[in-house]
């Protein structure tokens, strides 16, 4: 004859299933919405976070929707509020950081990538 497991195994179970489905990209997400609301250094370990659950190009790119839909929000909040002069600044090194960083992605092993991500991430205090 079975056994029917018990309530508190059944919920046991539903408890571990949600918990492996949704805190791994849940937390990085929660990182950028601090960043975003004002503690800069935090944005830093959310692609890393990330990358020790999904293969770190993986996870860039679920993460890159998200920092997209969140400097669209930030572009609608101060529209007309920015300086002709910031952008001559600061677009030639970003277009040069978009290139660097697609011929690394393209020209790099995942496990590199990976410990790379980790690395960057680290702070010595």
């Amino acid at each position: 004859m079975r056994r029917m497991p018990t309530l508190l195994q059944r919920s046991d179970r539903r408890q571990h299933r949600r918990i492996g489905t949704v805190q791994p990209p849940l937390i990085p997400v929660i990182f950028l919405g601090l960043a975003k609301g004002g503690l800069s250094g935090v944005a830093t370990g959310a692609t890393p976070l990330l990358a020790l659950y999904l293969p770190p190009l993986e996870a860039a790119a679920l993460l890159m929707p998200i920092v997209l839909c969140q400097d669209a929000i930030s572009v609608h909040a101060y529209w007309r509020e920015w300086s002709s002069w910031n952008l001559k600044i600061l677009l030639p090194g970003a277009v040069f950081g978009l290139v660097l960083g697609y011929l690394f992605a393209a020209n790099v092993s995942d496990d590199l990538e990976r410990e790379a991500a980790v690395l960057s991430s680290r702070q010595e205090f």
